[in-house]
C-alpha cells in the first residue's frame, strides 16, 4: 500500500512536471514567434532605410548639378553684362565720331 502511495505521488509529480514543461515550451514558442515578427519588421525597416539613403544620394546629386548650373548661369550673365557694356561703349564712341566724319566728307 505504501509502494502504491509512493507510486501515485511520483506519477502526480511527473504529470505536474510534464504540464510545467508543456507550458514552458508553449511560452518559448510564442517568444520565438514574436522575435521572428520583430526581426522581419526590422528587416523591412532596414530595407526602407537603404532605399531612403539611395534616394538621398540621388537628390544630393541633383542639387549639386542645379548648383553648378546656377553658378554657370551667374558667370554667363556676368560675361554677357561685360560684353554688352563694351559694345555699348563702342557704339557711343562711334556715334560721337559721326559728326566729325560727316563734316570731313562734306
Amino acid at each position: 500500500s505504501q509502494l502504491g502511495s509512493q507510486l501515485g505521488s511520483s506519477v502526480t509529480l511527473l504529470l505536474a512536471t510534464q504540464a510545467g514543461l508543456v507550458a514552458n515550451v508553449t511560452r518559448l514558442s510564442a517568444s520565438v514567434t514574436a522575435n521572428s515578427a520583430r526581426h522581419l519588421a526590422s528587416q523591412a525597416t532596414q530595407a526602407d532605410l537603404v532605399t531612403n539613403v539611395s534616394r538621398l544620394a540621388t537628390t544630393q546629386a541633383s542639387y549639386a548639378a542645379r548648383l553648378a548650373n546656377a553658378t554657370q548661369l551667374g558667370a554667363n550673365q556676368s560675361a554677357h553684362a561685360s560684353t554688352s557694356q563694351a559694345m555699348q561703349d563702342a557704339l557711343v564712341a562711334n556715334v560721337s565720331r559721326l559728326p566729325a566724319t560727316q563734316a570731313a566728307q562734306a
